[in-house]
C-alpha cells in the first residue's frame, strides 16, 4: 500500500514537472513568434527613419526647438535663392525671351567658366601690354648712326643727320695769296769764298 501511494506520488511530481517544461517551452515559443513578427514589420517598413524614433524615447525633440530649426532652414533656403537670382542677372547667356530659368548646378557651373574666362583674358592683355613697353623702350634708346635694333628688326630714324661742309669758294686761312705781290722773295745764298780756304 506504501508503495503504491509512494509510487503515485513520484508519479504526479514528474508529470507536473513535465507539464510546467512543456508550458515554459510554449511560451517561450510564443514569445519568439511574436518578436520575430515584429522584426519582419519594422523590416518591411517604408519609414525606418519614424520607426526609430517611435521606439527611441531619446529621439523626441521638443516642438519649440523643432520649430526654430525648421525656421532657420527656410531663412537659409530663401537667402540662397535670392543669391543665385542675383548671380543670373548678371551673368550672360542666362537671360532672353528664349532661355530658359538655369537651376541652381548650371547657375554655379555658368558663373565659374565665365570667371576662367575672363581671368585668360586679363592675362593675354597683361603680357601684349608688357610686350608693347619693352619696344617702345628699346626704341628710345639712342643707338650709332642713329640706327636701332628692337627684336631683330631695323628701325630707321626719322630725321637723318646732316653733314655740314665748308664753302668751296672761301679758301682756307692757312694758305698765303698766289699774287706777286704777296709772294715772299727768296733769297739767294752767298757763294763759297773759295780763295779764303788754303790748304796745308
Amino acid at each position: 500500500m506504501d508503495k503504491h501511494i509512494s509510487s503515485s506520488v513520484d508519479t504526479q511530481e514528474i508529470t507536473s514537472t513535465q507539464g510546467n517544461d512543456l508550458s515554459d517551452d510554449i511560451k517561450l515559443a510564443i514569445r519568439t513568434a511574436e518578436e520575430f513578427r515584429k522584426e519582419s514589420e519594422m523590416d518591411n517598413s517604408p519609414e525606418p527613419e519614424r520607426r526609430d524614433r517611435r521606439f527611441n524615447p531619446k529621439s523626441k525633440v521638443p516642438e519649440d526647438i523643432r520649430l526654430r530649426i525648421n525656421g532657420r532652414e527656410r531663412e537659409r533656403m530663401h537667402d540662397l535663392n535670392s543669391a543665385l537670382d542675383s548671380l543670373r542677372q548678371v551673368m550672360p547667356y542666362s537671360q532672353g525671351p528664349t532661355v530658359k530659368k538655369l537651376s541652381k548646378m548650371s547657375t554655379l557651373l555658368l558663373a565659374r567658366n565665365y570667371i576662367v574666362m575672363l581671368t585668360r583674358s586679363l592675362d593675354e592683355m597683361r603680357r601684349l601690354v608688357q610686350e608693347l613697353s619693352i619696344q617702345r623702350t628699346h626704341s628710345a634708346l639712342p643707338t650709332p648712326f642713329g640706327h636701332g635694333l628692337t627684336r631683330g628688326h631695323l628701325i630707321l630714324p626719322q630725321h637723318p643727320p646732316t653733314l655740314k661742309l665748308p664753302s668751296p669758294y672761301s679758301p682756307p686761312t692757312y694758305i698765303p695769296c698766289a699774287c706777286a705781290d704777296c709772294q715772299v722773295k727768296v733769297s739767294t745764298p752767298p757763294a763759297s769764298r773759295s780763295n779764303d780756304w788754303k790748304s796745308p
